[in-house]
């Protein structure tokens, strides 16, 4: 019995150290020169968009291009997709970071954020 309240609070920290205030990082592995898509829901009809907010990213991971499917779920008021085509230039650990926001507003705080963690063999 013991035990198991042990494993219950184990469980009840680790929980608590995932709400922080660093969006999480997912993780991608590619090969060099392979191609890759990211998608990223978002709701073009407000404004709202994709971006990755530094280029720290471009000596290892290059965008070839992104595109928006609008509604993919075919809901209404459903989301729109933007998908990012990326590919791999060398080997490389990269960390693209996005930020959900409207351009026109300048330096306003994103409402959403997203980091990506690409490894590059």
């Amino acid at each position: 019995m013991k035990i198991l309240l042990i494993l219950f609070l184990l469980t009840g920290c680790d929980t608590a150290k995932q709400n922080s205030t660093t969006p999480p990082t997912d993780t991608i592995y590619v090969k060099v020169n392979e191609s890759f898509t990211i998608k990223l829901s978002t709701s073009m009809g407000t404004g709202y968009s994709w971006m990755p907010i530094d280029s720290s990213y471009r000596k290892s991971i290059a965008i070839d291009s992104v595109v928006v499917i609008n509604n993919i779920e075919g809901k209404d008021d459903g989301a729109d997709t933007q998908v990012f085509y990326l590919h791999a230039v060398e080997k490389s650990s990269t960390v693209l970071h996005f930020i959900r926001k409207r351009p026109w507003q300048g330096n306003d705080k994103a409402d959403k954020e997203k980091k990506i963690t690409i490894v590059a063999e």
